[in-house]
């Protein structure tokens, strides 16, 4: 199976990434660092190339547009003060960051979906680090957390581990990330004064939606015949 086996891992470390990448903004906001990184790895030329959905490459066009002028020290107040207003308060935020805020009538923090989320992090095995106490149904965290399972699922050491792995995050996605993720990307591209979080609104929303479909797929795909009878060989 070494050539499949490699071609997954490689689709599980670029997954990751993606995961990763979209979780440090919503947990650390739009830093120099983050705004650096992204414009000179031209990581949306990148995620342009490999996801040519038409609303994704949207997303990607409006963050290439605004990474423009990402040195401009007036357009970095701008967007941190966007972000600010959105996410951090002080005072009303116009898109809460967490799930049980979406999923529950009262719109609370710390709700029963937070509940189920903890115990989903704690029944998996994977190690989540707590980010500044927030609480653990945070959008970043549980990005962070599928790209937890998809680091952990390149350590597979037989077909049934990564099937068990693959199917773990395809679990995650559909009671957690997609029950709530496309609603809170709705209120920030609604919100928004930026094109970079209108941006990252849309990447986030299609990535969640492409991911319920790839995973679905690739399981499948890994379920036939053939994987096994190359593995075994």
């Amino acid at each position: 199976m070494k050539k499949n086996a490699d071609w997954i891992k490689d689709w599980l470390r670029w997954r990751g990434a993606i995961y990763r990448f979209i979780a440090q903004f919503y947990l650390e906001g739009p830093t120099d660092a983050f705004l650096d990184n992204t414009r000179e790895a031209n990581l949306m030329s990148v995620l342009a190339e490999d996801l040519s959905k038409e609303e994704f490459l949207r997303g990607c066009r409006l963050i290439a547009q605004d990474l423009t002028r990402s040195q401009e020290p007036e357009y970095k107040r701008a967007l941190r003060e966007d972000f600010k207003r959105l996410f951090v308060g002080p005072g009303h935020l116009e898109a809460p960051l967490w799930e049980s805020v979406y999923r529950t009538e009262e719109k609370i923090l710390f709700g029963e979906p937070t509940m189920a989320v903890r115990r989903f992090y704690q029944s998996s095995g994977a190690a989540i680090a707590k980010q500044n106490n927030e609480p653990e149904d945070h959008i970043g965290i549980e990005l962070n957390f599928m790209a937890r399972l998809c680091e952990e699922a390149i350590k597979f050491e037989n077909l049934d581990e990564m099937i068990e792995g693959l199917d773990c995050q395809k679990r995650f996605l559909q009671e957690h990330l997609w029950q709530w993720v496309p609603a809170f990307c709705r209120v920030v591209l609604g919100a928004a004064n930026t094109d970079m979080l209108r941006g990252l609104s849309i990447i986030t929303r299609e990535w969640v939606q492409h991911e319920a479909g790839e995973l679905a797929a690739m399981l499948q795909t890994i379920q036939e015949s053939e994987f096994r009878d190359s593995e075994s060989s």
